[in-house]
């Protein structure tokens, strides 16, 4: 089922995507204590912290992303450059603009929401590896009405690649979020390169035998395995986070 909407609900979906930072902005403001608000704020400055892991993942996912681009070939795709007729210039402008507009309209506007309240506030419960499970269903129930619209970039995807990968993604995203010490920013940043450089990147891919997702979603888990096996269920991080018991829980009014 595929509904056709007015051209307007492409911006609609633009506004929409700050739901989860706005829910979660109220929902401090109303039930959190000065405590909760000042962590959160702090989450959009923290950049030094775990800064390496940050990079480090950044050059893992471009290399998963090459990757898939060459399994693309060797299962009898070909690459194609939709920016050949492009001056450099064009392509410098292109990128840095929709690199940015991915980053705080494009989905990693969605951060503050996810990795900074929803996730934060889920891992004062459980572990990180659990809570990034909570927050990934979320995250995927959040992006479900997409398939119903044309021309969002979901309802190309096969739902069924789709449900594995934003779960693996969600586990990559704790693991960004609890190195770099809590940092919504950094987050946010990852989260715009996932959108705005994987969704280009599979532009130069044509013909081939199965869906990019395939080939990616593997990679993905086996990525996040070894994340998991490194730092742990327990943080996913190398930066001890506090238990529950030996911090202030968070303090919302019931």
């Amino acid at each position: 089922l595929v509904i056709n909407f007015p051209n307007y609900v492409g911006l609609l979906i633009r506004i929409g995507g700050f739901g989860p930072a706005l829910s979660a902005i109220i929902t401090l403001l109303i039930f959190g204590n000065k405590e909760d608000l000042n962590s959160f704020k702090k989450g959009f400055t923290k950049i030094k912290i775990g800064f390496i892991w940050f990079t480090i993942a950044i050059i893992v996912y471009a290399s998963l992303i090459i990757s898939v681009l060459s399994i693309h070939i060797l299962l009898g795709g070909v690459l194609v450059n939709p920016f050949l007729n492009f001056s450099v210039y064009f392509l410098i402008f292109y990128i840095t603009i929709n690199f940015v507009m991915a980053i705080f309209i494009g989905g990693g506007n969605e951060e503050p929401g996810w990795r900074g309240f929803l996730l934060s506030s889920s891992q004062s419960n459980t572990t990180a590896l659990n809570a990034s499970l909570i927050t990934g269903i979320f995250w995927l129930i959040w992006h479900l009405p997409l398939w119903l619209i044309p021309d969002a970039p979901q309802s190309q995807m096969p739902l069924l690649l789709y449900i594995p990968h934003i779960i693996v993604i969600s586990i990559l995203m704790t693991w960004i979020y609890n190195t770099t010490d809590g940092s919504i920013i950094l987050s946010m940043f990852f989260h715009g390169f996932l959108n705005f450089f994987g969704s280009n990147a599979f532009l130069f891919m044509k013909g081939g035998s199965i869906h990019y997702l395939s080939i990616l979603v593997p990679l993905e888990v086996i990525f996040a395995i070894i994340i998991i096996i490194i730092f742990g269920p327990k943080t996913l991080s190398d930066i001890k986070i506090p238990e529950p018991n030996e911090k202030e829980k968070r303090n919302i009014r019931r």
